[in-house]
């Protein structure tokens, strides 16, 4: 009896320590701001955007915001502080789409790729309203007008701002810091200090309307 007692005993001590252990993972995730990962994961594959096709699934960082109607595809590749708006379309059928942090794709856009090809936007990127990117590398702090068309192998450079309804052609590339207009677009001309730093704030105003969206967006 006094074996059974103690083995009780023991037992308790095994579950109270296991406890403390988990316990004190969890505080010191809170204290670095970190974030369950396997658990973010989990929620982020289930959420109704997101779809796989065959073997290709995508994948997510956490915090995302994917709007209801958007239809994000295959091999697709979100980061953190990201948001997909309503009725935009990211299909990595064809090829891989890699999107960085704090980018947003507005609404009724359509990202895609011709076979092989893909698709690579950089962080702090905005995508205006029902434009078209296929097969383009856009890379950081890019602000893409509203029904922009940017064709495959297209390259646009860092800190650079396309004007709305402006069409680039299929491997056009532009050098960091202008205004590419047109269509065909061209460089117009170099950019201010004060209008690449709105490029950016563009860009982190879209981080925090997803994060409140994610909170406060509900049917009536």
């Amino acid at each position: 009896m006094a074996y059974q007692a103690a083995s009780l005993e023991l037992t308790g001590y095994v579950e109270v320590i296991g406890l403390a252990e988990r316990l004190r993972g969890q505080w010191l995730r809170q204290l670095l701001g970190l974030r369950d990962r396997s658990n973010s994961r989990a929620i982020a594959n289930s959420h109704p955007a997101l779809y796989k096709l065959g073997h290709a699934r995508p994948r997510v960082a956490e915090p995302v915001f994917l709007a209801p109607g958007a239809a994000v595809v295959g091999d697709v590749t979100i980061g953190r502080d990201s948001s997909v708006w309503f009725g935009t379309v990211l299909r990595g059928d064809n090829g891989p789409i890699r999107i960085g942090d704090s980018s947003n794709i507005q609404d009724g856009a359509v990202v895609h790729s011709h076979p092989e090809g893909e698709v690579s936007l950089g962080s702090f990127v905005s995508v205006g309203h029902q434009s078209l990117l296929h097969g383009c590398t856009i890379r950081d702090r890019v602000l893409i007008g509203m029904q922009v068309c940017v064709m495959d192998g297209a390259l646009v450079s860092e800190d650079c701002i396309v004007a709305a309804g402006s069409l680039i052609t299929k491997g056009k590339k532009y050098p960091p810091g202008v205004l590419i207009q047109g269509t065909p677009a061209r460089v117009v001309r170099t950019l201010s200090a004060s209008e690449i730093q709105y490029v950016r704030r563009n860009a982190l105003e879209y981080v925090d309307r997803g994060h409140r969206y994610a909170t406060d967006l509900t049917r009536t």
